[in-house]
């Protein structure tokens, strides 16, 4: 079906079609196009008019040769009636129907017209639609452009968001730079004043040099004078010289004879001895009790640090209050404070956490340079923990056991005791239980001070291994666990050594100045201790406090509530505290296998025990923040002591790894800082690196 007929009309055009009449059908169809185009509207005739144009212009053709087909059918046909008068009139009815349709031809002619006339308007509406798809096309490479150009645009806005962003950080520069402006225009003020100070003295010296250039012209006279006489004396020089080498030859006489001296009294004070030993045994016998009593008066007496003889009774003589850690801790730092000396908290925390490790380090060692306050820490600890404090001074020419614990006077036929003899004794409940029932619940801190100004492998090395093997109280019960670690102490010359045990209330620390005067620690010694390092101060003070400190303890320290209430095993780290310093002790032995000095499970378990032991507060001492702490402090006292003598060029990187492991694992800066500084500091010099520890400063 035509798409712009109904049905009705499609019919009439068959019947048209049908009977011949193929010129009523083309007008026909003009007609309704013309009709049906003027009902749509503008736009949709347009677009009608388009689709129908072509529709007609097929069926026109289509129509144009039906019509030609019929006409040569219809010359068929006039034949036919030629031969049959039927046919005759029949055409003659044709003719006169034929002749009829001219005012339908004068219509076919005007749609024609028309259809021209709609052709050449479809025409212009082509050109009008190329014109509007050319508009078209170019609004459209428009907006491509002003997309491309709001692409541009947007790229510039986040250009201009960046530089918005670093205007602000510039500006905030600018501000840190107006402040750092404003202390440099108080610098440049106090630089001018001493500048003006620099002026006044530069004045002074040009006068002192006048005054010291007419001195000079002075001194050449007097100079030319004396060497007038020395060339007089030039005789007398010729003397001179041999009475220095009879000088020369001299000394070289006495110091044969002073060895030889020196030899003498050796022998002699062998043969003294030889003597009294033999006139011991040449002695009547006396009571073996009163011997014995005799032999251990010394070695019963109470020491001072025990019992104060002003007062007549013991130091302390009642049990400080009930508190806690932390407490006790804060104490210490206000006595320090008061005494003038401001140690940073982590170093105190240093200090009390390497005395509570001392189950398996059995002494904490303080180390750096004369006068930083290394020998005071110690004793203002213990005067406000209500310890007992023992100061041990060491001699240059200690040389074994005897020096600590004492020796058999073979002239006095009596035990000689030191202060560290008796003190052990007075709080050794197990072999000396009436000497010890005063004091057994008591705590002694003991300092070896510069404890390397002898060999400490000589007087100290085997009182340190049995330290390390002591048990904890609840064993030390048991005689066979004790023995192993109890010294024994010869108090006669054929009697059987008396034994003392140094228990978990007993503690060690050594203080050692660092100069040519002093030895270093050996590795067994390092392996044993927790090694902190006093640098030089960042500033010194002009005067110490003048006040009597009142942070003091009021009583002695429990030793129950040291061993059972502060005191921590490793195995009560949590999971988690116990997994994340186990990673990084595991991370650091890797760095130190790369250095060539890795460690074994004592110093493993020893850096666990201090994590353990870190002082917070009871329900949160296994946080991660404490666990980076000890780490940290580990880092510095046991594994940065080991590394003297590496390499530093060749071990950079390695080194360069426990400093990162400082900085990024622990959160420690001023620790990796101080590290990366030591390695730069020992490229600058021989290459060869030496930790001297740092200031830690105020957090």
């Amino acid at each position: 079906m035509i798409p712009f007929l109904d049905p009705t009309s499609f019919a009439v055009v068959v019947a048209a079609v049908a009977s011949g009449a193929a010129v009523v059908i083309v007008a026909y169809v003009g007609t309704r196009f013309i009709i049906d185009s003027s009902r749509l509207p503008a736009a949709v005739r347009d677009a009608e008019l388009l689709s129908r144009v072509g529709v007609n212009e097929d069926r026109l053709q289509h129509l144009e040769q039906q019509i030609r087909e019929r006409e040569v059918t219809l010359a068929e046909r006039d034949q036919a009636e030629a031969e049959a008068e039927y046919w005759r009139t029949q055409a003659e009815t044709h003719r006169a129907e034929y002749a009829n349709l001219d005012s339908q031809r004068a219509e076919i002619e005007e749609v024609r017209e028309e259809h021209r006339q709609a052709v050449e308007a479809h025409a212009a509406k082509e050109t009008e639609l190329r014109r509007v798809a050319q508009e078209i096309e170019a609004v459209r490479e428009e907006r491509e452009a002003a997309e491309a150009r709001v692409k541009e645009a947007e790229k510039r806005l986040a250009a201009i968001s960046e530089k918005e962003k670093e205007a602000a950080e510039l500006d905030e520069r600018l501000e840190a730079l107006r402040a750092a402006r404003a202390e440099v225009a108080g610098e440049v003020d106090a630089k001018r004043q001493e500048m003006s100070m620099l002026r006044s003295q530069e004045e002074d010296l040009n006068r002192e040099t006048a005054r010291l250039a007419d001195l000079k012209e002075r001194l050449a006279e007097q100079v030319a004078n004396i060497r007038q006489e020395a060339e007089q004396l030039q005789p007398l020089r010729v003397e001179v010289s041999d009475l220095i080498r009879t000088r020369d030859e001299l000394k070289v006489k006495t110091g044969t004879l002073e060895e030889d001296c020196s030899k003498l009294e050796g022998r002699k004070d062998r043969l003294e001895a030889r003597i009294a030993r033999l006139q011991e045994e040449a002695n009547v016998q006396v009571d073996g009790a009163d011997q014995e009593a005799r032999v251990l008066e010394d070695l019963r007496t109470v020491p001072s640090c025990l019992y104060d003889e002003a007062t007549g009774q013991a130091v302390w003589p009642t049990e400080q209050a009930v508190e806690t850690e932390l407490d006790a801790l804060a104490r210490v730092e206000r006595l320090l404070k008061e005494t003038g000396l401001e140690f940073p908290r982590r170093t105190i925390n240093a200090f009390h956490t390497s005395l509570k490790t001392a189950v398996i380090s059995p002494i904490t060692v303080l180390a750096g340079i004369s006068g930083t306050g290394k020998s005071q820490l110690p004793r203002r600890y213990a005067d406000a923990m209500g310890m007992h404090f023992l100061k041990i001074p060491v001699q240059p020419r200690w040389d074994g056991p005897q020096d600590l614990f004492g020796f058999y006077n073979y002239i006095e036929k009596r035990y000689k005791a030191t202060d560290l003899a008796r003190a052990l004794v007075h709080l050794d409940s197990y072999n000396w239980p009436e000497e010890a029932a005063p004091y057994e619940d008591r705590m002694l801190l003991i300092l070896l001070d510069e404890m390397n100004l002898a060999r400490v492998e000589y007087y100290f090395s085997e009182f340190l291994s049995r330290l390390e093997g002591r048990p904890m109280d609840e064993r030390a019960v048991d005689k066979g666990e004790r023995a192993p670690a109890e010294v024994a102490i010869e108090v006669s010359r054929k009697g059987q050594p008396m034994r003392v045990y140094a228990g978990q209330n007993v503690l060690f620390a050594g203080t050692m100045n660092e100069d040519e005067s002093t030895l270093s620690l050996s590795d067994k010694v390092m392996d044993r201790a927790n090694i902190m390092r006093f640098p030089r101060p960042a500033e010194l003070r002009k005067e110490l406090p003048d006040a009597a400190p009142t942070a003091r303890a009021k009583g002695y320290l429990p030793k129950t509530r040291w061993i059972e209430s502060w005191m921590r095993e490793a195995e009560n780290l949590d999971a988690t505290a116990r997994d994340r310093a186990g990673r990084v002790i595991a991370e650091i032995n890797g760095v130190m296998d790369e250095l060539g000095r890795p460690f074994g499970h004592r110093m493993s378990q020893a850096m666990l025990h201090y994590v353990a032991n870190y002082p917070a507060s009871q329900d949160k001492f296994d946080n991660a923040r404490h666990v980076d702490y000890a780490l940290a402090d580990q880092l510095e006292q046991r594994i940065m002591p080991k590394l003297r003598g590496v390499d530093a060029s060749a071990d950079r990187a390695a080194l360069m790894n426990l400093a990162e492991i400082a900085r990024d694992r622990l959160d420690d800066l001023q620790l990796g800082a101080a590290i990366e500084e030591a390695v730069d500091r020992a490229n600058r010099s021989i290459g060869i690196f030496n930790w001297r520890g740092f200031q830690r400063i105020k957090t």
